[in-house]
């Protein structure tokens, strides 16, 4: 995960960023 996903933080994009990606 890269850290593009924008209002995710790094330790949610961690966990929430596996199922889906805001930044796509």
């Amino acid at each position: 995960m890269s850290c593009r996903e924008g209002p995710m933080s790094p330790q949610t994009e961690t966990k929430a960023g596996v199922g889906f990606k805001p930044g796509v």
